[in-house]
């Protein structure tokens, strides 16, 4: 797509830079396994009443990827699938139940 892109010449150095990483988020969200809609972590960590976790250490825990704390290494097995949204800054797309969302943002605090 990015190459359709500067064929039709819709793209500079700045603009090709950004919609590079703007069609790759979107590529990214059209895993099957997600769903249509999107969860802000503000919700999550209001629900949790828990400060917001940062948004990589989230995607991480839910998409079972090694993470590295300040206090250890640890792994978690959730195997969620998960996407930064286009749509805002602070959400994501995950087939996780906020359930289990708010279960492990609190899990991630007492770190």
């Amino acid at each position: 797509m990015l190459n359709l892109a500067e064929q039709w010449g819709w793209t500079d150095n700045d603009t090709e830079t950004h919609l590079g990483k703007l069609l790759k988020q979107m590529i990214d969200e059209s895993d099957p396994k997600l769903p249509f809609r999107y969860i802000k972590l503000d919700e999550v960590a209001s629900r949790a009443k828990i400060n917001s976790p940062p948004l990589m250490t989230m995607m991480s825990a839910l998409n079972k990827k090694l993470m590295q704390s300040i206090c250890w290494i640890w792994l978690l097995q959730e195997g969620y699938a998960v996407s930064r949204s286009h749509i805002a800054s602070n959400a994501i797309k995950t087939n996780c139940p906020m359930a289990v969302s708010i279960r492990i943002a609190k899990e991630l605090q007492q770190c």
